[in-house]
C-alpha cells in the first residue's frame, strides 16, 4: 500500500501541505518538474495517493534496478565521469544509463539513476504516461531558488519571495552549519 509524502529532510515547507497539494493531486501523482536538463522530475518531494499506478511501476522498477544488477561504481569513477559529462544532458540521452550495455556490461550506474528510470518508466508505459503528462506541473525552480542563489545572499529580493510565499517549499543544503548561516542572509531569514 504505497501513499503518503515523501520530503528530504532539507525541504523547509512555507505553505502547509493542506493548502497547495490536493490540487497538485487529481491524478494521484505529484513531483516538482526540471530540476536540471537531463531530469524530468525531482525525487526530493512526492506525494501519492496510496496504491496509485504509477507510484507502485515507480517502486517495482527501482526494486528490480537496484536488487537484480551488480553495480561497480567504486572500480569505475573515470568511465562515470565521462559518462557524466556525455549522457546527462538532455532526458532522452540519459535513457543510456540504463542500457544493458551500461548497466550489465560496464556495470555502474548514474547518481541519478531514479530521476532517469522514472523517465524511462513514462515513456515506455503509457498508463504511467498519462498520469505524469495530466499531473500538473510546479517547476523546481522555485523550490530550488536558495540553493541557487548559495542560501546565504542578503537578499531584498528572497527576502520578499520568502513573505509572499511564491513557491510551497524551499529545498535546501545540509552541508551548511548553524554558524555557517548569516542571520541577516536569507536562509538566516527563512530560517527565523
Amino acid at each position: 500500500t504505497l501513499g503518503g509524502v515523501w520530503a528530504d529532510a532539507t525541504c523547509f515547507c512555507v505553505q502547509p501541505l493542506d493548502n497547495w497539494l490536493p490540487s497538485m493531486m487529481r491524478y494521484g501523482f505529484f513531483a516538482f518538474v526540471r530540476p536540471g536538463p537531463d531530469r524530468v522530475l525531482s525525487t526530493w518531494f512526492i506525494a501519492s495517493e496510496t496504491e496509485n499506478y504509477l507510484t507502485s511501476c515507480f517502486y517495482e522498477t527501482l526494486l528490480d534496478y537496484w536488487g537484480n544488477h551488480r553495480f561497480r561504481n567504486e572500480e569505475r569513477e573515470r568511465i562515470i565521469h565521462v559518462l557524466n559529462r556525455v549522457l546527462n544532458k538532455a532526458p532522452f540521452l540519459t535513457l543510456l544509463w540504463l542500457s544493458r550495455p551500461v548497466r550489465d556490461w560496464i556495470a555502474i550506474y548514474p547518481y541519478f539513476a531514479p530521476h532517469y528510470i522514472f523517465h524511462q518508466l513514462t515513456t515506455r508505459d503509457r498508463r504511467c504516461a498519462e498520469i505524469w503528462r495530466e499531473t500538473p506541473k510546479i517547476s523546481a525552480d522555485g523550490p530550488h531558488r536558495l540553493l541557487a542563489t548559495g542560501m546565504v545572499p542578503n537578499s531584498p529580493a528572497l527576502r520578499g519571495e520568502i513573505d509572499e510565499r511564491r513557491t510551497p517549499l524551499y529545498k535546501l543544503n545540509w552541508r551548511l552549519s548553524e554558524t555557517d548561516i548569516p542571520d541577516e542572509s536569507a536562509l538566516g531569514y527563512l530560517l527565523r
